[in-house]
């Protein structure tokens, strides 16, 4: 089955998961979804909307920890980073899930039941749940 391209649709080259994007502070890790489910639309200029990676990790830390060392995190000259959403953490998994420890690692998906804490992925098989009390955090550049 073949899909036809809206017109205005146009195919750019991508970088292959994993590869170090320099200056970008981390790894590519496939298109970034939107909060509506869709993903974001290369920029005028050529530009894409990637996930990134981010290069470093902080082991093991609470969600409130995680959050506030994501937000300090400096690499490359960025200080945008954020804990990954569900979906980002899935997209993590799928495409670079062998660049994680076969750990539990933060979202920044709130969980229902506690304002203190998020939904968490372990990265051996794949499985989100609800939180241990510490976790490691990957952080991903915000969307915005």
């Amino acid at each position: 089955m073949t899909t036809k391209l809206a017109p205005e649709t146009r195919l750019i080259d991508l970088p292959s998961f994993g590869v170090e994007l320099p200056g970008e502070g981390g790894y590519f890790a496939g298109i970034a979804p939107t909060s509506d489910g869709g993903i974001c639309v290369p920029t005028s200029d050529g530009g894409i909307c990637a996930l990134i990676l981010a290069s470093e990790a902080c082991p093991h830390a609470t969600w409130n920890d995680a959050m506030a060392w994501a937000a300090a995190l400096e690499i490359d000259g960025h200080r945008d980073f954020v804990l990954p959403t569900r979906t980002e953490q899935s997209l993590l998994f799928a495409t670079v899930g062998d660049f994680f420890a076969n750990d539990w690692y933060w979202s920044g998906t709130q969980g229902a039941t506690d304002v203190g804490y998020a939904w968490v992925q372990y990265f051996g098989n794949g499985q989100q749940s609800s939180p241990p009390s510490r976790s490691t955090v990957m952080p991903v550049p915000s969307a915005g």
